[in-house]
């Protein structure tokens, strides 16, 4: 048996870019992939996409396997606790960066994580509020890699 780890299938993917001006929670080492609603569980744990009004316009060239999307979203936690988007970049490519402000509404949730391959922190966002309780983000806990499932399987005696 060849065991593989989730990194041994997919290129790590860039995250998005998070300001935080919001002095009631710290997302240091925490990095931003993607903003949800609905349930989390949902579409192995990716959930719904948020319904942004403004929606990005990556070329149509080929893209980096590192930025599969072709573009990375910058937002911003605001002083008040909101969460804005600003801008989309197209780090590969010549296409200008796209500038402008969208404050995001009701209830949804960011997907965080130290790395890419790491589990996720879920921090869930109230009538368009961040919840900075941190007793209310949820963590997903650490997924087990095949080999670590092969070797705690129960062997079966072929005899």
């Amino acid at each position: 048996w060849m065991a593989y780890s989730f990194s041994n299938i997919m290129t790590a993917q860039m995250s998005d870019v998070i300001s935080c001006d919001f002095d009631e929670v710290d997302l240091d080492g925490l990095r931003l992939y993607r903003v949800i609603c609905g349930d989390i569980l949902s579409n192995h744990g990716w959930g719904d996409p948020y319904p942004f009004q403004r929606q990005p316009n990556p070329p149509k060239v080929p893209m980096c396997s590192a930025l599969w999307r072709g573009f990375v979203s910058t937002y911003e936690l605001r002083s008040d606790g909101g969460l804005y988007l600003v801008s989309y970049t197209y780090p590969f490519s010549k296409q200008q960066e796209e500038h402008f402000e969208e404050q995001l509404k009701g209830e949804f949730w960011l997907v965080m994580k130290p790395h890419f391959e790491a589990e996720r922190v879920y921090i869930p966002f109230v009538r368009s509020t961040i919840v900075s309780d941190e007793r209310q983000w949820v963590h997903e806990p650490p997924r087990q890699s095949l080999k670590e499932i092969l070797e705690n399987k129960p062997r079966h005696d072929n005899r």
